[in-house]
């Protein structure tokens, strides 16, 4: 999101559009930015879920602790993070490739950790992942990778439809 440095017109449209949408929850794969204008944001609609993890510009290392909020309707997630919501594991991290998948493996940490939490143990359904800025739907195998962009570039949300798995590039208006 970026909400720091995006531009607030941008940001506007975007969370007014999906506070209109029946869309439930929201998935957001790290460098919120500026964590009160989240908080507010996700505060103007409780009906609505958001699930969230750190990127880098939310702290350096990896993997990461969840962001603290107090806002009641934002589940706050580590970096990496594996949920299952209606049956559909999503792993969220913030940069991925298909080779985390080929390697079951979600890179090297930067710190030393006394286990290696870093192993993929169970396949996920979906990835959701950012970092690149680069919107893209990527079908691995079973695995649906998704990337929204980001509010600084180039931005095209994913909605995954949960019954069918189908996935698709949103149409923000």
């Amino acid at each position: 999101l970026h909400l720091e440095a995006a531009p607030e017109k941008e940001i506007e449209r975007f969370f007014s559009w999906f506070d209109r949408s029946d869309i439930k929850n929201l998935f957001v794969a790290g460098d919120i930015g500026d964590k009160n204008a989240f908080q507010e944001l996700a505060g103007r609609n409780d009906n609505k879920n958001f699930f969230v993890i750190p990127g880098e510009k939310d702290g350096a290392d990896y993997p990461q602790t969840p962001i603290e909020f107090t806002q009641k309707n934002i589940t706050s997630l580590s970096n990496p993070a594996l949920v299952e919501v209606n049956g559909i594991k999503i792993l969220i991290t913030h940069s991925a490739s298909p080779a985390l998948l080929k390697k079951r493996h979600m890179g090297k940490p930067t710190s030393v950790l006394s286990e290696d939490y870093m192993a993929l143990e169970e396949v996920p359904d979906i990835v959701h992942f950012g970092h690149s800025h680069i919107p893209q739907i990527i079908n691995y195998k079973s695995v649906t990778m998704v990337n929204s962009g980001s509010l600084l570039s180039d931005f095209k949300p994913v909605i995954i439809d949960f019954s069918s798995r189908d996935a698709k590039f949103a149409k923000v208006e």
